[in-house]
């Protein structure tokens, strides 16, 4: 019998929760600083980036080109070098 998706869901939960439990006592109190201080800087580019192209970089776009077309590719050029930087914060 297959196992319904919510108590699979469930169980691979309680798997995850475990190996973290695991990996997470067998480092030292330097290697969770660390661990924890790479995780709140990639947080802080993908969240810092996100809101500066929402809120200043967009409506900049807005007074510096008139039409969409021009507006538009510039996006897509400063969306592709902000990818190389955020994809791999979220990894």
């Amino acid at each position: 019998m297959i196992p319904h998706y919510a108590q699979l869901k469930k169980v691979v939960k309680i798997q995850i929760h475990n190996i973290w439990f695991e990996i997470r006592n067998s480092m030292t109190p330097l290697e969770q600083a660390i661990i924890m201080w790479i995780h709140l800087l990639a947080a802080a580019i993908w969240v810092g980036g996100s809101l500066f192209i929402g809120i200043v970089f967009s409506p900049l776009l807005k007074t510096m080109y008139g039409s969409i077309e021009e507006r538009l590719q510039v996006m897509i050029k400063v969306g592709k070098r902000f990818n190389k930087i955020a994809v791999p914060s979220l990894i």
